[in-house]
C-alpha cells in the first residue's frame, strides 16, 4: 500500500514538474549543451590503435531507450594516440549509455559508458562522472524521488533535461 501511494505521489510532482517545463524545451534539442571535461580517458581510434583522450563531452539531452538511459550530445577534443600522433575531433555526434550513480537534492550524479564517434573511434568515458549539482533544487530532489522509487526511465530523461536546460538558461544569462 505504502508503495503504490509512493507512487502516486511521485506521479503527481513529476506531472506538476514536467508541467511547469519552458515550452518547446525537447522539441529543438535542449536550449543549451552542458560541458562536462573527459581527462585521460582510454581511447581506440578507428583503425584499432589504443590512445588517449582529452576534450569535452557536451551533454544536449538525456533519452530513455529500451537499453536505460543515454546522455545524447557531441564529443570534443584530442586523441593522442600509443606512438604520438594526434587527431582533433571537432565534434562528433555521440549516444553514451549512463546509470545513475547517486540522486537527491545536492546534486545528479550519473556514470558513462564508452561514447563512440562514427569515423574517429571509441573513447571509454567510465572514468568520467557526469555532476549537475547546479539547477533548480526542487527538480534535484524530484529526480532523487524518482530514482529512489524506481521511477520510469522516461520520468528520469525528462527531470534531467531540466537541469541542463536550466544550467544553459543560466550560462547564456537568460
Amino acid at each position: 500500500m505504502k508503495s503504490k501511494i509512493a507512487a502516486v505521489v511521485v506521479a503527481a510532482l513529476l506531472g506538476t514538474l514536467l508541467a511547469a517545463a519552458p515550452a518547446g524545451a525537447r522539441a529543438s534539442g535542449s536550449l543549451g549543451p552542458l560541458g562536462v571535461p573527459v581527462v585521460d580517458a582510454p581511447f581506440t581510434g578507428r583503425s584499432g590503435q589504443p590512445g588517449t583522450f582529452d576534450g569535452t563531452l557536451w551533454v544536449e539531452r538525456f533519452e530513455a531507450t529500451d537499453g536505460g538511459l543515454v546522455l545524447v550530445g557531441e564529443l570534443m577534443g584530442l586523441a593522442t594516440f600509443s606512438g604520438g600522433d594526434t587527431a582533433a575531433l571537432e565534434g562528433g555526434d555521440v549516444v553514451v549509455p549512463v546509470t545513475i550513480v547517486e540522486a537527491n537534492c545536492d546534486a545528479a550524479v550519473l556514470a558513462a559508458g564508452d561514447a563512440t564517434v562514427a569515423g574517429f573511434g571509441t573513447a571509454d568515458l567510465s572514468a568520467t562522472d557526469v555532476a549537475l549539482s547546479e539547477g533548480p533544487r526542487g527538480v534535484r530532489c524530484a529526480l532523487g524521488r524518482v530514482v529512489a522509487a524506481g521511477g520510469a526511465t522516461a520520468a528520469q530523461a525528462a527531470l534531467l533535461d531540466q537541469i541542463v536546460d536550466a544550467n544553459a538558461r543560466r550560462a547564456s544569462g537568460g
